[in-house]
């Protein structure tokens, strides 16, 4: 049986951020509780669904290196945008199930 696949380029073109289920504004409570618990205060993050891009910027603000990588091109765009003054955190455009095959 064949997955549906959504749709993300014209979801991230039609909805705001904000309106979104999935938005966060700030670092998700339970991966901040989880960092706070085991005590870890730096690493590499590699945030896959990126989208909005908050979860990366959080993580860079509390020092950790991130890469968020998202499958929608406008999603990119949009988190490199919203968070241009953060160089260097890396937004790439990437299908995590297709990875292996485009690299």
């Amino acid at each position: 049986m064949k997955r549906k696949k959504f749709d993300w380029e014209s979801i991230y073109k039609e909805i705001p951020f904000d309106n979104m289920g999935w938005y966060h504004p700030h670092l998700d409570p339970d991966l901040e509780n989880f960092l706070n618990e085991y005590q870890i205060k730096e690493g590499t993050f590699l945030d896959i669904g990126t989208g909005a891009g908050n979860q990366a910027i959080e993580l860079f603000r509390k020092g950790f290196t991130v890469v968020g990588t998202d499958v929608s091109k406008t999603a990119i765009a949009k988190a490199k945008n919203r968070f241009a003054n953060f160089k260097l955190v890396k937004f790439i455009e990437d299908d995590i199930l297709n990875t292996l095959r485009n690299s």
